[in-house]
C-alpha cells in the first residue's frame, strides 16, 4: 500500500473494504495474512481493520473458523464520494449510525477523487439501481466533477439522490429527484471578513479559480463581497483575484494593479492551498510570506479557519434520507448546514 502520510494504514485497509462493498456481500472475509499480503500491510494493521468493522456491526468473528460477514437486511441507501480515508471516519461513520438506528443499511464506493475508480465499478449501476436512494459526496476537482456529471447521466432519472458539494450543477435538480446539500459557505465568507476586520485587516482578496466555479463558490463570493460592504470598504469588486494558474505573472499583474490600498491577506475560494503557493513560486512573483493565506475549510493548524462540521452535515443528510424516503415525490430540497469561522489562539511562550 503507498503510503500517504497522516493517514493510518488500517483506516486506509478500512475504506477499501467499505468501498468494494466486500463485508456488506456476505460470506467470509480474507484472513488476516491474506489482507496483510494484499495491501502490503503488516498483519497487526489488517487485524486493525477486521477490529473496527466488527465494532461497526459488519462483520462477527467465529473462533477457528475466521471473519464472516453479518448478515444485513432492510433498505439499502448507496454512498458515492472520494477522499474515504477521511470522509469514512468523519462523514460516513456518524450518517451510518443515525441510518442503522432506522433499520436503514448504507453501502460505500469510491469514485476517486477524479472519478478515476469509476471504471472498475463494473456493478456499480446496477448496485445503485437496487437502492433506494443514493447520496453522493461530490469531488470539487474539476475532473472529478466532469467525471461525476458523466457517470450520473447513466443512472436512472428517477432515482433520488442527496448531492453534497453541488459539483453536479443544479440544472439537475429540474428534471430529477435531487436534494442539494452543503455547507453554508456566504455565512462563513462574511464572519471571516467581521474577524479580520476586527484584526484591523480591511482589505482582504478573493482569490477565484477558473476551474472552480460552483454554485457554493459563487454563495462564498457573495458574502465575501457583502462582508466588505458592511464594513465599508470601498471598492470591493476590487477585492477579487482571478488567478490563471497557467499564466506565470497573474499574481504579480493583481499585485502591481494601481489601488489606494494594499491587499492584506488572501482568501482562497477552493481548498487547493499547497498548489497555489507552488504555483506561484514558480512565478515571477512568489506569494508573500508576510500575507495570510486562508482556505475554505483549511486545516486544523491555521490561526483563522473555516471549520467544517462533518457530523452535523451527517445528520442532516440523515434527515433528508429518512424525508425522501417518506415522500419520494416531494419537491427537491437545498439544505446548508453552517460553517463556523474559528479564531485558535496562539500559544504564548513560557
Amino acid at each position: 500500500m503507498a503510503r500517504n502520510r497522516g493517514i493510518p494504514h488500517y483506516q486506509r485497509v478500512l475504506a477499501d473494504l467499505l468501498a468494494t462493498g466486500r463485508p456488506l456481500s456476505g460470506g467470509a472475509l480474507p484472513s488476516e495474512r491474506a489482507l496483510a499480503a494484499r495491501y502490503g500491510v503488516a498483519r497487526g494493521t489488517a487485524r486493525r481493520a477486521l477490529e473496527e468493522l466488527r465494532a461497526l456491526g459488519y462483520v462477527h468473528r467465529v473462533q477457528g473458523a475466521g471473519t464472516y460477514a453479518t448478515r444485513q437486511t432492510g433498505p439499502v441507501v448507496h454512498f458515492i464520494g472520494y477522499h474515504f480515508s477521511f470522509y469514512e471516519p468523519h462523514f460516513c461513520r456518524p450518517l451510518r449510525q443515525h441510518l442503522e438506528a432506522k433499520g436503514v443499511r448504507l453501502v460505500a464506493t469510491d469514485m476517486g477523487h477524479q472519478g478515476e475508480l469509476l471504471p472498475g465499478r463494473s456493478t456499480l449501476r446496477a448496485d445503485l439501481s437496487a437502492a433506494e436512494l443514493v447520496v453522493w459526496y461530490a469531488s470539487s476537482h474539476y475532473l472529478g466533477r466532469e467525471a461525476a456529471v458523466r457517470f450520473r447521466r447513466k443512472l436512472p432519472a428517477k432515482l433520488p439522490m442527496i448531492l453534497i458539494g453541488d459539483a453536479l450543477g443544479l440544472s439537475l435538480q429540474s428534471s430529477h429527484r435531487f436534494d442539494l446539500l452543503h455547507f453554508d459557505n456566504a455565512s462563513a465568507a462574511r464572519n471571516l471578513v467581521a474577524l479580520l476586520v476586527r484584526r484591523g485587516i480591511y482589505h482582504p482578496v478573493f482569490v477565484r479559480h477558473p476551474r472552480v466555479r460552483l454554485f457554493s463558490t459563487e454563495e462564498t463570493e457573495r458574502g465575501f463581497l457583502c462582508g466588505l460592504m458592511e464594513h465599508g470598504v470601498a471598492e470591493p469588486g476590487a477585492h477579487l483575484f482571478d488567478w490563471q494558474p497557467e499564466e506565470s505573472r497573474s499574481l504579480l499583474r493583481f499585485m502591481q494593479e494601481p489601488r489606494a490600498w494594499a491587499p492584506q491577506a488572501f482568501i482562497l475560494g477552493f481548498p487547493y492551498k499547497e498548489s497555489f503557493r507552488a504555483s506561484c513560486a514558480c512565478s515571477p512573483m512568489p506569494y508573500p510570506d508576510d500575507i495570510p493565506l486562508l482556505a475554505l475549510g483549511s486545516e486544523e493548524g491555521e490561526t483563522l479557519r473555516m471549520s467544517r462540521d462533518y457530523a452535523q452535515l451527517a445528520a442532516a443528510c440523515a434527515d433528508l434520507v429518512f424525508s425522501r424516503m417518506e415522500r419520494p415525490k416531494r419537491p427537491n430540497t437545498h439544505t446548508t448546514v453552517a460553517m463556523p469561522v474559528r479564531s485558535r489562539k496562539r500559544a504564548t511562550p513560557g
